[in-house]
Order: structure tokens, then sequence, then C-alpha cells
């Protein structure tokens, strides 16, 4: 599956880490290192798996455990509509 950012989402980066505004529902999401890493990975459509390789080079993770993370902030974020899936 390939995601992207919405084009949409407000967020600003703050001492390395993504801050994003949910205007609508009155909520500020703070993301920690490798969620703001997978954020800025995510700016142009990107395949899942690709994301995932990345993480686990970057961070040192084995790919199981990097497999599980991705995925579950991927749907997460799909299902607040910061996500699309291209």
């Amino acid at each position: 599956m390939e995601i992207k950012q919405n084009p949409e989402a407000i967020y600003t980066e703050l001492e390395g880490k993504i801050i994003i505004l949910e205007a609508e529902k009155g909520e500020i999401l703070t993301f920690n290192e490798t969620a703001s890493f997978i954020w800025r990975k995510s700016k142009r459509t990107i395949e899942v798996k690709k994301l995932i390789d990345e993480l686990c080079r970057e961070f040192k993770v084995e790919k199981k455990v990097a497999a599980k993370d991705v995925q579950g902030l991927v749907k997460s974020l799909i299902r607040r509509g910061l996500f699309l899936k291209a």
C-alpha cells in the first residue's frame, strides 16, 4: 500500500518532533521521534514496505517490530484523515 500526508493537514516541527493540529476535533497530536520520522518520509507518496525498511535502518530495530509500529501508525493516521492512500 502506498500512502502520503494529507496536504490539508496542519502541522509544524518543534525540537525535532511533529505537532499536528486537528482543529475540527480540538486536538493537538505530538509525535515521538519514530512517528515524526514516518511523517517526514510520507511528505511524498511512499510504499509502507519502504517506510518499514527505512525505519529499520534509521533506528536499528528488527523488521517485525518496525512493521508492527509502522502499520499501527499508518492505520491510525488514515482513520484520522492525516494520511491518504495513494
